[in-house]
């Protein structure tokens, strides 16, 4: 499913390569290039049916947060108002990203004419088994678009995604 597909299908709210030895990413959070191969995972991948991401494979982590209609339309401000009111944590198999406000990108606008922010962080090839990719969203001040409460004072959300990746070696060896 791609990912506009699952920003559309949450509606509001937030919607979370091979390569050799010697590959290093260019920074924490991104792929060394735009050669290998990478896997989207989502912070809405339930553990029942976690996505499928195949051995040396960098596996992109993504979410994103989508201004519909709160008391008006959609706009770049809801965005901005969003970014600036939420706390986020995220953690990928157990470890915390330090300082995740910078793996934002810059506010869109989808095929819908709703304003969209997307998270994304990659990571280099894992070995075989099932992973977690946690967000916590806090709002100690709360949340207001359009002058709609969208998310009360204080209000804390937390979500797990889950993928597994398949096969035979982490993509290290090759």
């Amino acid at each position: 499913m791609e990912r506009r597909q699952v920003v559309q299908m949450l509606g509001s709210g937030i919607a979370a390569l091979g390569f050799s030895s010697t590959v290093s990413a260019r920074s924490d959070g991104e792929a060394p290039n735009g050669n290998v191969e990478t896997a989207d995972v989502n912070i809405f991948s339930p553990k029942n049916d976690p996505v499928e991401v195949s051995s040396g494979t960098w596996v992109n982590h993504y979410w994103g947060w989508v201004d519909a209609d709160y008391g008006g339309d959609s706009t770049e401000d809801g965005i901005e108002a969003f970014l600036d009111a939420a706390e986020i944590t995220v953690r990928i198999d157990g470890d915390e990203i330090s300082d995740p406000d910078q793996y934002w990108g810059e506010p869109e606008q989808n095929d819908e004419d709703q304003w969209v922010v997307w998270w994304e962080y990659v990571t280099p090839p894992k070995g075989p088994g099932l992973y977690t990719f946690t967000l916590e969203s806090y709002f100690p001040d709360g949340l207001k678009v359009n002058g709609e409460v969208v998310r009360e004072p204080g209000t804390r959300n937390e979500f797990t995604g889950y993928y597994e990746v398949t096969g035979g070696s982490d993509g290290r060896s090759r």
